[in-house]
């Protein structure tokens, strides 16, 4: 009787053995396979990430080109040449330029506004926008020749006339320098809604794209939009614009 005990004993022994051994290798299995699933998951969220972040810095390419091309052609014009170098002061000649030029500043995608300057009148005018709403970009004009470079995409924060704050894409389209000051320039701003509304698709993917300059300082961050504006001016190196590229947090 003794001996089929030991026998059962025996036998239930070896089959919870052989159980916890299959388990032992089940479960090393499981984690085997969890472990390449994660990898492979990383991958596809990686190279989604990484999709995402060239769709956003080719189409803020497009858009930097085609704003470049336009400041080129625009400062060519005969009727902004006149109006940004003339030294009289011809008030009919005058309203009839803005005019002109303001059709052609029409032509242009994603046109928030333009401010124009003419270094022998010391004449400011404005398109779609109030001196108030472009103060930054006056500052920059009358005194940072050396960091704003011609044809060039720089993040600039407007205060509205209701006290709202907005961003912009400014380019300062010049060709010369008087010490520091623009002699004559078109300073265009290019509105950001395209490029938020991107930001905010791939936001809600939770994914949160920031862009940065050449130097790698952001410049503007989709969840904290005024962040990387404050200070911006005061941090600029010698060579701060270019295209922007994005990259994520």
């Amino acid at each position: 009787m003794t001996g089929k005990r030991n026998a059962v004993t025996f036998s239930f022994k070896v089959q919870v053995c052989f159980l916890l051994v299959i388990a032992l290798l089940l479960a090393g299995f499981f984690a085997v396979m969890f472990s390449i699933l994660q990898k492979q998951c990383t991958r596809v969220m990686e190279s989604y990430n990484k999709n995402i972040i060239t769709g956003i810095s080719e189409s803020f390419s497009v858009i930097n080109e085609s704003a470049e091309k336009q400041g080129m052609r625009i400062i060519k014009l005969p009727v902004a040449t006149s109006l940004i170098y003339r030294e009289s002061d011809d008030q009919s000649r005058h309203a009839l330029e803005i005019h002109q030029l303001g059709r052609e500043f029409d032509t242009i995608a994603y046109l928030d506004s333009a401010v124009t300057y003419n270094d022998a009148t010391g004449a400011f005018e404005f398109y779609r926008c109030s001196a108030a709403d472009s103060a930054r970009v006056i500052e920059n004009i009358r005194s940072g020749g050396k960091k704003f470079y011609p044809y060039t995409p720089y993040i600039t924060e407007q205060t509205r006339a209701d006290g709202s704050h907005g961003t912009v894409i400014t380019y300062y389209c010049y060709d010369y320098l008087r010490d520091d000051t623009m002699k004559g320039v078109v300073a265009i701003n290019i509105r950001q809604e395209w490029l938020e509304n991107i930001l905010g698709s791939a936001d809600a993917d939770g994914i949160n794209i920031m862009l940065c300059d050449n130097n790698g300082e952001i410049v503007y961050n989709y969840k904290k939009p005024g962040e990387a504006q404050v200070g911006y001016n005061d941090r600029l190196a010698a060579n701060p614009g270019g295209s922007f590229r994005a990259r994520s947090d």
